[in-house]
């Protein structure tokens, strides 16, 4: 709680023009949509 009062909050400009989340989602959905990379499965390779 300290940290947020003291540093982070002051980071955020409220005014900066940033994108609305929909921008971001399909790029969510492409990360999701991946198989899982797993290193059990390269060893039996």
């Amino acid at each position: 709680m300290d940290f947020c009062h003291c540093w982070d909050q002051c980071a955020f400009d409220p005014d900066y023009d940033s994108l609305p989340l929909e921008f971001f989602e399909p790029m969510v959905r492409r990360i999701f949509a991946r198989e899982p990379f797993s290193l059990a499965s390269r060893e039996q390779a």
